[in-house]
């Protein structure tokens, strides 16, 4: 006799479409949201952390006022998994486009991105994001 193996694959098959349902809205979800947003001032990602995320890692508060003294404008990027890369090579692609990148400056490009993961770490980011 199974003693109620049946019950138990079924159970299990039942949470596992569960899941796969949840996970595929959540997908949806996601997917609504542009991959990048317009330039906005980067007062509004100052005082969205500040605000709204009073208890969110006190690093992403530091990175935001770091790049208020250094920045006037920012764009949000649809976080999902890929938003550190299509950031950086959003940014990367707009300063080319408009000509502000001079070309003996290219090689050091290469070095930049290879570091600038471990660089916004230090500010709060995960790594494994």
């Amino acid at each position: 006799s199974n003693m109620g193996g049946d019950d138990d694959d079924n159970e299990q098959q039942k949470l596992h479409n569960q899941q796969a349902a949840q996970l595929a809205a959540i997908e949806q979800e996601v997917k609504k949201q542009d991959l990048t947003s317009s330039l906005l001032p980067i007062q509004h990602l100052v005082d969205y952390y500040k605000n709204h995320l009073p208890d969110a890692t006190p690093g992403f508060l530091q990175g935001a006022n770091y790049l208020g003294s250094n920045y006037t404008h920012f764009r949000r990027v649809r976080g999902d998994g890929n938003c550190y890369y299509r950031a950086l090579l959003y940014s990367l692609c707009e300063v080319c486009l408009k000509g502000q990148a001079p070309k003996e400056k290219f090689s050091a490009l290469k070095d930049f991105i290879t570091t600038s993961l471990k660089h916004v770490c230090q500010f709060g980011y995960d790594e494994n994001a």
